[in-house]
């Protein structure tokens, strides 16, 4: 599967996983995995457990590094620059159920 990996302070890059198991191997440890919506495009959207902080229902705030894999459609640049831009500390965030 093509991912993205955003982490803080780093440019994003590409590149290619076989298993959702290098998911954890990559984050360190167990992860929590959302639906992440952009310009009507969903994404699978990882990250550490320990770095996901929910206000409500909904919506989440996640710190530390992300991993994003593309649906049926490809990830966008915009959506790369957006969330590194934004450190990070992304609102909004829609949890898969």
């Amino acid at each position: 599967m093509d991912i993205v990996i955003f982490e803080p302070r780093k440019e994003p890059f590409k590149t290619k996983i076989n298993n959702k198991q290098e998911i954890e191997q990559i984050l360190g440890g167990p992860y929590s995995e959302f639906i992440y919506k952009s310009n009507g495009e969903e994404y699978a959207a990882f990250c550490h457990k320990e770095g996901w902080r929910k206000h409500r229902d909904e919506v989440a705030a996640v710190y530390g590094t992300v991993i994003l894999a593309a649906g049926s459609s490809r990830l966008e640049d915009e959506d790369k620059h957006f969330l590194f831009n934004n450190g990070m500390e992304i609102e909004k965030w829609e949890i898969a159920h």
